[in-house]
């Protein structure tokens, strides 16, 4: 490391600061992101109501869950390839391992797309009971293909850490998506529901190809050999994460028809509201870990106490970052359900609540768990991930007539703090990772203030709305200026660890 600083300083300024940088360029593509998709929700909301929302909810799981067993996660697998070929072998192992992610993205976009069209009419049947929709979730085949044919360019962006091309991708593509989407809901109202889905992952495809001109092209004359051998790893790593995601996609798939059998159409319109407001303000931190943190920890994992800063660092910042975010949704629940959506959505109140104290968890342990994919162990991550899909599902099966709506959130928080338990024990088993002192005392923290915040909503809303609200200022002022001198240690001259090779800039 280059500069005066000391070593704590400097590892702090390494560990934290390249996770600022990061985060807080894909972290303001995505709160841009998070506007706009509001805003487009909430346009649905009002033309289409809770039943269209949960519709909506249906075919985007469905599609979500087909593209991800058609394109074998190749986004992740590929960038990690990538970096792990170029770490062992250099330029020419990593452009090999870039001409097979082609080969390999090009031959699952056509194969799944078409194989999704021809088991359209047993999937309606199965997601609506009416197999006359055959036609309606056939044009979903179209969103398959070209999802998985994004997933090259995802891996070579992230790889090469293009960090600032992936946030304009990621802003282009949202506007362009909503506008069209927005435009046909309007226009056609049930009848767009299609268009509303798709027009975010072709526009992704699109802006994406203009934007992957800008890196370099792989060397032109590579050994089959070479390539075949990377089609095989790839093949294999990203097989065991697809399984993974698929178990997870189709758990919440069971979960929204449990969810609609149980409770009706309009509970499964709430459910998905809900659902959507953790996904999307939540999605700048995991987004980023996955752009820019995996590549990072794939080329460091050889040496453990590196390995272990990584983890430390990003841990940190993901908690900083959301804690503001946990609290004022836990305290304002049923006011940002009202504005971002309308007045019919308050009835999931408790169930966002408890979906954001499993965040909570959940923030904790992500780090930790990417830790397993970096490293090679996507068996054990994906072992980790069905037992909390199962158990996800049946503790909502137990607790639905209990509990109602609120019984998925409920469920969402028992299932990561067991999945957690797992993820915990592989990592440090296989490679001594785990969270540091630091950390731990920092979630603890946040955690009394959620249980706290929480705990008086539930008896007194808007005693809980200031709380939380006061809470999560205090939050917001403590991460600016921790998260504040972490970017200091780095803007003035301490020299981030960027392992050989890797290339690419966080510059946006």
């Amino acid at each position: 490391m280059a500069g005066n600083a000391q070593p704590v300083s400097t590892e702090f300024g390494s560990s934290h600061g390249h996770a600022v940088r990061a985060t807080s360029i894909i972290g303001g593509a995505s709160l841009l992101n998070i506007a706009i998709g509001l805003v487009r929700m909430k346009i649905a909301a009002i033309v289409l109501g809770p039943i269209g929302i949960g519709t909506i909810g249906l075919l985007q799981n469905l599609l979500n869950a087909a593209a991800t067993a058609g394109g074998l996660s190749l986004g992740t697998a590929g960038a990690r390839e990538i970096v792990a070929s170029e770490r062992t072998g250099g330029p020419p192992s990593a452009s090999a391992a870039r001409r097979a992610i082609f080969v390999t993205v090009g031959l699952l976009s056509l194969c799944s797309g078409f194989t999704f069209w021809l088991f359209r009419e047993p999937l309606a049947g199965l997601l609506f009971q009416d197999r006359g929709k055959a036609a309606e979730v056939g044009w979903l085949a179209v969103g398959v293909a070209v999802i998985a044919a994004a997933g090259y360019q995802t891996a070579i962006l992230s790889a090469r850490r293009r960090i600032g091309d992936m946030a304009r991708l990621t802003m282009l593509s949202a506007t362009a998506g909503a506008l069209i989407g927005t435009a046909s809901v309007i226009i056609w109202q049930a009848d767009g529901i299609l268009p509303f889905i798709l027009a975010a992952p072709i526009a992704t495809l699109a802006f994406g190809w203009i934007f992957l001109r800008r890196v370099p092209p792989a060397d032109g004359d590579l050994p089959r050999d070479a390539i075949k051998r990377h089609v095989r790893s790839l093949v294999g790593h990203g097989a065991s994460l697809t399984i993974a995601v698929f178990v997870i996609l189709c758990g919440q798939l069971a979960i929204r028809t449990l969810v609609e059998r149980k409770l009706g159409a309009s509970a499964l319109g709430h459910f998905q509201a809900a659902w959507t407001i953790t996904a999307v303000y939540l999605f700048f931190i995991f987004q980023a870990m996955g752009t820019d943190y995996l590549p990072r920890l794939t080329a460091e994992m050889g040496d453990r106490a590196k390995a272990q800063r990584l983890v430390d660092g990003q841990a940190e910042v993901g908690i900083l970052l959301a804690a503001p975010i946990l609290l004022g949704m836990i305290g304002l629940a049923p006011w940002a359900l009202s504005i971002l959506y309308t007045s019919q959505f308050v009835e999931a109140t408790d169930l966002l609540r408890y979906q954001m104290l499993g965040d909570l968890l959940r923030l904790a342990i992500w780090p930790v768990a990417i830790a397993l994919m970096a490293g090679g162990a996507t068996r054990h991550y994906t072992f980790a991930e069905i037992i909390g899909t199962a158990i996800l599902v049946g503790v909502t099966m137990v607790l639905l007539p209990l509990a109602g709506l609120a019984a998925p959130g409920m469920a969402y928080v028992v299932t990561n703090l067991i999945y957690g338990a797992v993820i915990m024990a592989f990592a440090h088993r296989l490679y001594g990772i785990f969270l540091g002192a630091k950390v731990i005392r920092q979630f603890a923290l946040l955690a009394a203030c959620c249980l706290l915040t929480f705990a008086i909503s539930l008896n007194f809303p808007t005693a809980g709305a200031v709380v939380g609200s006061a809470l999560a200022g205090l939050w917001a002022t403590f991460a600016f200026f921790r998260l504040r001198l972490a970017d200091l240690f780095v803007t003035r001259g301490t020299k981030l660890d960027m392992p050989s090779g890797v290339g690419g800039s966080l510059e946006p």
